[in-house]
């Protein structure tokens, strides 16, 4: 499977490990600048303890998402105390209901929200993003509110790429990771309305939205009102 896979896809890299000192030398051998972990991950105490020793043990930055975070519903008290990794969270509102072990009534306003990330973060050295309609990223230090983005990027694998993008932007020198993180989630959701604005909101796939990362970029640099058109647009279809 993994041969069949690396045919399909040359430029990906694969690493077959047993054992976490297996990750944490292809970390420092491969000179790693940055982890996702979660996607795909099976939940078990097993992994629980994978991904702990990971945080305990690498200065990396890690992005912990979809399994990786399920792994420690209603034990968010590990992953506040004081890792060595730089540590990033990035839930949807399910997985964060079930992370603090909260009523997901609880978390569906914008002020709900707020005061619960605001509580969280005063404490510990956490980023969270929190997506959704206008994912939010929070820190101790800041908080932001994203308003790019479409209902049509409910689909499945769509967090993942976010996960992937902010793995790429964090990873770049001298870079603040806050900034880093704001940017990703801004450009996964205007290539989410792009995707949308070229082939409408019914059918959309992760894969769609990973391959209009890199055009909105470009536009970012060079065509910004083509950028702003496509989101005006899509914010008119919704929501006037």
């Amino acid at each position: 499977l993994n041969q069949i896979y690396m045919m399909c896809h040359p430029e990906v890299l694969l690493c077959i490990y047993k054992t976490v000192e297996d990750v944490l030398s292809y970390i420092k051998n491969k000179h790693i600048s940055s982890l996702v972990i979660g996607p795909g991950l099976e939940v078990s105490k097993s992994n629980k303890e994978f991904i702990k020793t990971i945080l305990f043990s690498s200065q990396l930055p890690v992005i912990l998402d979809a399994s990786g975070i399920t792994c420690f519903n209603n034990d968010i008290n590990i992953l506040s105390k004081n890792i060595n990794s730089k540590l990033i969270l990035t839930p949807h509102l399910g997985e964060f209901a079930r992370l603090l072990n909260i009523n997901i009534n609880e978390i569906k306003h914008l002020t709900q929200k707020r005061d619960i990330l605001n509580s969280l973060v005063k404490h510990t050295n956490i980023t969270f993003v929190l997506k959704g309609y206008n994912t939010i990223v929070a820190n101790k230090n800041n908080f932001y509110v994203n308003n790019t983005g479409t209902p049509a990027m409910a689909t499945a694998g769509s967090g993942d790429v976010l996960s992937g993008i902010i793995a790429t932007f964090i990873s770049i020198r001298d870079i603040d990771i806050f900034e880093a993180i704001r940017f990703a989630v801004f450009v996964h959701g205007l290539a989410g309305e792009y995707t949308e604005y070229k082939h409408g909101p019914v059918g959309i796939m992760a894969s769609d939205i990973a391959n209009n990362v890199r055009f909105i970029i470009k536009q970012l640099m060079y065509n910004k009102k083509l950028v702003y058109r496509i989101h005006i647009n899509i914010k008119k279809q919704y929501f006037l």
